[in-house]
């Protein structure tokens, strides 16, 4: 057999590589790919192919890393006083020093008659300030602003601080605009629970576990036709322990009897694609991460500009010789879908389990898990961002403080002789 193979219609698994000298992507037949024979001086390895749709093409890169998605919080700061006289004002925050249990009040006394001066003030207030100081909390201008940020180290922060008495703050992080509503392929639509990952959500949802909602445990819930969340199976059969209660004879009405109708079910709580719905169907991955990755910071204790969306940034960052930074992105919620769909790694323990981690052990890549919480770019609400939920298999949410893995994505174009 011809090994390195290269097609014109790839399909998931594929080999994904770039010429030195075009930088064009191609694209080798998976089972043909043996990466020992590929002349390195004249392709260089980019990733692996997801997704196709006529002349569109989505690669996953060859290397995923976990990042926070915000590991820097950031605040625009207004209400002061610019006249040269003496004048304070009140930042309310959660410490670690508190338990984070409650705010503490910090009352800050600045002198200043323009922003520059009261930047100056903040930051030798904050310097002065073990609870400040714990949390690297730093001033500057930004965009003609007085910007005021931390260290992400608790979602409490993203929520509760705020500002009193002379001071005010916006939300924080306010350019990450949430996105909140996911269609499912029973008609319904909401946040949380569309199933990310068939298989795992398959392997959790088959065993008498899980809670609330999670397991169809509220009565309101699972007897509408627009449930949210999947259901485990012995609920769904009327014969779980933790559950004890026939709650779903009206779904079982609906999509039958038995494992086959909960199948019915569970497939009715994949996401449509393309989302079709509300403000989740209105965002560009590409345009979202390069937003994110521009925010920098500077700091009491870091010298050099530094990322303070690292998930973004490091996706974004990715350049090579053939690969130009930007080219690559953090996966939307839709990406993530269509990334998960049909890994079986993580489910079993094979990295050849499946197409998109064969093509990616192939090339001596990072595997993409189904057990692995995986970023997208959304935001969720104040302090949580969207993911796809390993442990569950459904979309869900994380702290924005947190490492997941970041799975970079891009979208190529076959060329017009494909």
């Amino acid at each position: 057999m011809t090994n390195n193979v290269f097609t014109q219609l790839p399909k998931r698994g594929d080999i994904v590589v770039k010429d030195f000298s075009t930088k064009t992507p191609q694209y080798i037949i998976q089972d043909t790919f043996v990466k020992a024979e590929l002349n390195t001086s004249v392709y260089e390895i980019v990733g692996v192919v997801y997704w196709t749709n006529g002349k569109k093409v989505g690669v996953v890169y060859k290397d995923n890393a976990s990042h926070p998605y915000c590991n820097r919080a950031w605040w625009y700061l207004s209400g002061y006083t610019l006249d040269g006289a003496q004048h304070t004002g009140v930042i309310s925050a959660r410490f670690a020093s508190n338990s984070w249990a409650t705010n503490l009040d910090k009352t800050i006394t600045y002198n200043a008659s323009d922003m520059e001066g009261l930047v100056a003030a903040l930051n030798a207030a904050f310097l002065a300030d073990d609870d400040f100081l714990s949390q690297d909390w730093y001033a500057d201008i930004f965009d003609g602003k007085v910007r005021v940020h931390c260290n992400n180290i608790d979602y409490k922060q993203c929520v509760y601080n705020s500002a009193k008495s002379g001071f005010a703050l916006t939300g924080s992080c306010p350019e990450i605009i949430a996105k909140a509503d996911i269609r499912r392929k029973h008609g319904g639509r909401g946040g949380e629970g569309a199933i990310s990952s068939w298989h795992r959500a398959l392997a959790y949802y088959r065993n008498d576990n899980g809670k609330d909602s999670y397991m169809g445990g509220r009565t309101s819930v699972q007897t509408s036709i627009k449930q949210g969340y999947p259901i485990n199976l012995p609920t769904w059969l009327g014969t779980s322990t933790k559950n004890p209660g026939d709650f779903c004879a009206p779904l079982r009405a609906i999509y039958g009897e038995g494992e086959e109708g909960w199948l019915k079910f569970m497939k009715s709580c994949l996401p449509v694609m393309p989302t079709d719905f509300g403000n989740m169907g209105m965002h560009n991955g590409k345009e979202r991460t390069a937003q994110l990755a521009s925010f920098e910071f500077t700091s009491s204790e870091v010298a050099e500009d530094t990322p303070m969306c690292k998930a973004s940034a490091y996706c974004y960052n990715i350049q090579s010789q053939t690969v130009e930074m930007g080219e690559f992105w953090l996966s939307t919620t839709e990406e993530l879908a269509r990334i998960l769909d049909g890994v079986e790694y993580g489910t079993k323990s094979d990295r050849n389990a499946d197409a998109l981690n064969k093509g990616l052990n192939l090339i001596g890549g990072s595997p993409v898990s189904n057990g692995s919480h995986w970023w997208s770019c959304l935001r969720y609400h104040s302090s949580y961002a969207w993911i796809a939920y390993g442990y569950l298999g459904f979309f869900y949410h994380n702290g924005m403080y947190l490492s997941l893995g970041c799975a970079p994505v891009s979208l190529y174009t076959l060329r017009s002789n494909a």
